[in-house]
């Protein structure tokens, strides 16, 4: 299992069919789709107008997206920072109500 932007892939051809899918600027403007030249290990080497050029892909352990250190969402993130704020302002409402009794 290898990691490319933020998703673990259960292999490298998916891995490399995911790279391929996407544009790389190259040289000035120039977009160009890698075409995938070999696989050896947790590299890959791909091929572009330019030349071809080699990536090495970071091992990772469970296959998914992998967002934060934590395995959170971005919407489990906003919604445990609203959860500690809501606790927060309870226990200040209590102390407040709790001096003018």
């Amino acid at each position: 299992m290898n990691l490319y932007q933020d998703y673990c892939y259960s292999d490298m051809t998916a891995l490399t069919n995911s790279v391929q899918s996407q544009p790389v600027l190259m040289s000035g403007n120039n977009f160009v789709y890698p075409v995938l030249v070999s696989i050896t290990g947790n590299s890959a080497t791909f091929s572009s107008s330019v030349g071809n050029y080699t990536r090495t892909f970071t091992e990772c352990t469970t296959v998914g997206p992998v967002s934060s250190a934590f395995h959170l969402s971005t919407s489990d993130s906003v919604e445990l920072a609203w959860a500690v704020i809501s606790v927060w302002l309870v226990a200040y409402l209590i102390k407040i109500m709790r001096r003018t009794l």
